[in-house]
């Protein structure tokens, strides 16, 4: 069974470029999920080279504390989380 998502919210954050922070629920993931390929299409760019999300965090279920930081990232056992998560 695929995982469901859910957008809880798109929050602007003041940057050089237009930039926004977006939280999700995830739930049912069973293995995990790639936030990398959550993606912001650029027609004019091969895929490699489009924005993709940067620094996610898995938030406890009210969204106030981080739980994760490496969520996706180097360490093997950080794509092992299972189950519902809420990233932003």
């Amino acid at each position: 069974m695929a995982p469901v998502i859910e957008i809880i919210g798109v929050y602007p954050v003041k940057a050089p470029e237009p930039c926004h922070l977006i939280e999700l629920w995830v739930r049912n993931s069973q293995t995990g999920i790639d936030v990398g390929m959550f993606t912001q299409p650029m027609r004019s760019q091969p895929r490699s080279n489009w924005q993709a999300a940067y620094d996610e965090k898995m938030l406890d279920s009210s969204g106030v504390k981080i739980v994760a930081d490496d969520l996706f990232g180097t360490r093997p056992e950080s794509r092992l989380w299972a189950g519902d998560l809420r990233i932003a």
